[in-house]
């Protein structure tokens, strides 16, 4: 098999666990803080991060060159795949999930297409550093299970 194309399916299969990770701790996290520890909206959580992150694990596969890009670019990366990421879950993600409990016809698209990039905007501090981890995580996955397994066959 193709190396690019190993490495963008293991991509698409972190992104898919990291979704399913996500949803169980950020779930009952929010439940919690809203006043009750339930794990409803699961699914609704796990459906709508599982499309970016695995789109983004998968291209990150593709074109990753480990310890090629510099610390400024690596940095910048993050800041806009994190920005993408939450900008994806907090306009398709909201406007599906709520369309899917109230119906379309009852979702406001517009405020979901207006304030989604202000969202995204607002939570950088904390999307960029949750992606430089998840991307460090990464790194180490192709290095250490992808390259090497490559190498050896």
């Amino acid at each position: 098999m193709n190396h690019k194309l190993r490495r963008s399916l293991a991509g698409v299969c972190f992104g898919l666990i990291v979704s399913v990770v996500f949803s169980f701790v950020i779930t009952p996290f929010v439940n919690l803080l809203a006043g009750g520890i339930s794990f409803g909206g699961l699914l609704w959580f796990w459906a709508i991060s599982f499309v970016p992150l695995s789109f983004t694990f998968g291209m990150a596969g593709y074109v990753f060159s480990p310890g090629k890009q510099g610390k400024f670019q690596y940095w910048t990366l993050c800041a806009f795949i994190g920005f993408m990421n939450v900008l994806y879950m907090g306009t398709v993600g909201a406007i599906m999930g709520s369309a899917g409990q109230l119906g379309i016809e009852h979702v406001n698209v517009q405020g979901y297409l207006a304030w989604g990039p202000v969202y995204a905007a607002a939570t950088l501090p904390l999307s960029t550093p949750v992606t430089a981890v998840l991307m460090s995580l990464f790194r180490y996955f192709i290095d250490n299970r992808i390259e090497k397994g490559m190498r050896g066959s």
